[in-house]
C-alpha cells in the first residue's frame, strides 16, 4: 500500500496489534489496489511510546487520515458473566486472576452484549496513554472480544449440533463453546507444537461431553497457522472443519483478502 495523493478522501482504518513482545500497524483501505498492510516492529531498550512514535513515522503512516482506530490487546484475558460484573470490581479481579501483572498497567474491559460478558484485559498505562492521546477516538479491544460477539452470531445460524471453536496462533490457542445462547466455555491454552495442541483440544472436547460422531470441532486461522492440525484431529473426531473468513462471511469484501489475520477481520466487522 502505498501513500497517495488522495489519501486526504479514502477510508483508512488503522489497526494496532499490542503484544509482550512487540506491536504491528495494520492500514486497510478497501479503494486501494494493495487494500491491507502490515509493519511490526519487535521491542528495544527505547521507551515504548517513543519508539511506537519513531516506528509509526518511520513506516510514513502520519501521512494517512483514519477514519477509525482500533487497537487489539494480545495480552492475557479473562471473562466475567455481565450478571455478575461490576465495573469497580475488574480492577481486583484482573489482578487475582493474574498476579504476575505490573502495577502500572491499566485494566480495560470490553462489555459484549450478545456474549452477555464482559472481557478483561491489560495494558501498560505509559502505552495506553500514548494510544489516546495520539488517537483520541480510539477503541481498545482484548484480542478475543471480537471474535467472541461474531462467533456467537454465527452460532446462532448453527445447526442442532454443538461446535467447540479452535483459533490456532503461533504460541497459543484459544477455545471456546456456546450453548443456548450463552458462552459456556472459553480458555487460552500455551502450545506451539501439533502434540500439545492435539493433547489440549481432545481434553476440552472430552470435558466438555462432546460427541465424537456427531458435534463439530471448528478450526479457525489453520491455513496460516499450522497446517496438518485438521488432518491429526480426523483421527479422533469425524467433523473437523477449517473455514476461513470468506467461508464464514463471503459477502464482505474485507473476508477475500489473503493474509489478514483473522482476528484482525473480525475487529474490521466490527461497525
Amino acid at each position: 500500500m502505498q501513500v497517495t495523493g488522495n489519501n486526504q478522501h479514502s477510508q483508512h482504518t488503522l489497526s494496532i496489534r499490542i503484544s509482550t513482545d512487540g506491536f504491528s500497524f495494520y492500514v486497510f483501505c478497501p479503494q486501494e489496489e494493495i487494500p491491507f498492510a502490515v509493519f511490526h516492529f519487535d521491542l528495544s531498550d527505547e521507551d515504548i511510546p517513543e519508539y511506537m512514535q519513531k516506528c509509526f513515522e518511520q513506516a510514513h503512516l502520519d501521512a494517512y487520515v483514519y477514519d477509525r482506530v482500533y487497537t487489539l490487546a494480545s495480552t492475557p484475558s479473562t471473562r466475567i458473566p455481565l450478571e455478575d460484573f461490576r465495573k469497580d470490581e475488574a480492577d481486583p479481579l484482573y489482578r487475582l486472576t493474574f498476579p504476575d501483572t505490573a502495577k502500572t498497567d491499566k485494566v480495560f474491559y470490553n462489555i459484549l452484549p450478545h456474549v452477555e460478558t464482559a472481557e478483561l484485559f491489560s495494558l501498560p498505562s505509559d502505552v495506553s496513554t500514548w494510544l489516546c492521546r495520539r488517537f483520541p477516538d480510539i477503541r481498545i479491544y482484548g484480542q478475543y472480544s471480537m471474535l467472541l460477539e461474531r462467533l456467537m452470531g454465527i452460532e446462532r445460524r448453527s445447526t442442532s449440533c454443538r461446535n467447540l471453536y479452535v483459533y490456532l496462533e503461533d504460541k497459543r490457542m484459544f477455545a471456546c463453546q456456546f450453548r443456548d445462547g450463552r458462552l459456556t466455555f472459553a480458555n487460552t491454552y500455551m502450545a506451539e507444537d501439533r502434540t500439545n495442541r492435539l493433547y489440549f483440544i481432545l481434553h476440552a472436547w472430552k470435558t466438555l461431553g462432546a460427541n465424537a460422531e456427531q458435534d463439530r470441532c471448528i478450526l479457525l486461522n489453520a491455513s496460516s497457522c499450522q497446517k496438518g492440525m485438521a488432518e491429526d484431529l480426523q483421527k479422533y473426531l469425524r467433523h473437523v472443519v477449517t473455514p476461513g473468513p470468506a467461508d464464514l462471511f463471503p459477502r464482505l469484501s474485507a473476508s477475500h483478502i489473503p493474509g489478514m489475520p483473522f482476528d484482525l477481520f473480525m475487529l474490521l466487522t466490527n461497525d
